[in-house]
């Protein structure tokens, strides 16, 4: 009798044992799901500043091509230029970022867009240049 006692006690601890390291061992993996949340977080919150910085460039360089086709003052023109180089730097970064696929399309998209909005503006100071003031305006 005392033997099937110690038989069930030493089962009943057996089952505990078990029961701990099978706890413990979803408890380490549901803090590597919380790690890879937390990283995939990181990278969504910088894929955003890139692309705030991506769209306040754009707005800077328009606003540039804006003023040196009112004024015809070099200083927009360079002004211009810097922003137009670093919209186009912040885009080769991003590229060099491995991103999902379906940021890359969206990457792909956005640096689409931003050369048409370039080659527009760069039409605009082309204009300028030539002082063709009634096509500016047309």
């Amino acid at each position: 009798m005392r033997n099937n006692k110690k038989v069930i006690v030493a089962a009943i601890l057996s089952l505990f044992a078990i029961a701990a390291f099978i706890v413990v061992g979803l408890s380490l993996s549901a803090f590597s799901q919380v790690g890879k949340t937390i990283e995939a977080g990181r990278a969504i919150s910088s894929a955003i500043g890139r692309a705030e910085s991506l769209l306040a460039g754009v707005a800077a360089a328009q606003a540039d091509q804006q003023s040196y086709s009112l004024t015809g003052r070099q200083a927009f023109l360079e002004s211009y230029t810097r922003a137009r180089d670093g919209v186009a730097g912040d885009l080769a970064k991003a590229r060099k970022i491995p991103n999902t696929e379906a940021a890359d399309r969206s990457l792909e998209s956005l640096a689409s867009l931003t050369a048409a909005k370039f080659a527009w503006m760069g039409q605009v100071i082309a204009l300028t240049e030539k002082g063709d003031m009634a096509a500016l305006i047309a």
